[in-house]
């Protein structure tokens, strides 16, 4: 095989592998820079995104204060990614820490 015949084989399962591949994002809905992420991602994704949850491949916590990770991975049972934005560690005590490492698990 030479090289153009590599890349394009290469180009065709990338291309499959997208158009599979349906992500849905929690809603934040609190007027902060995690909307704007999410919008704009959205914009750029539109052939990758959905609003249904049902019909997506993959949740995304962009949001991850926002989700119970044991409700969406019983109900839905789908790959989960989740983004942790900061941590404060004078609020981050044993019961958040909890929370953290049960999300872990799920992500």
């Amino acid at each position: 095989m030479n090289k153009i015949n590599i890349k394009n084989m290469f180009c065709r399962k990338l291309s499959l592998m997208v158009r599979n591949k349906k992500i849905f994002i929690n809603r934040v809905k609190e007027n902060w820079i995690v909307d704007r992420f999410k919008n704009e991602w959205i914009q750029n994704n539109k052939s990758i995104f959905t609003n249904n949850i049902f019909l997506s491949t993959h949740i995304w916590a962009i949001a991850s204060w926002c989700w119970k990770p044991n409700v969406v991975y019983n109900l839905y049972n789908k790959k989960v990614i989740s983004t942790i934005h900061h941590i404060d560690f004078e609020k981050f005590d044993i019961n958040e820490q909890k929370k953290f490492y049960k999300k872990d698990n799920f992500v």
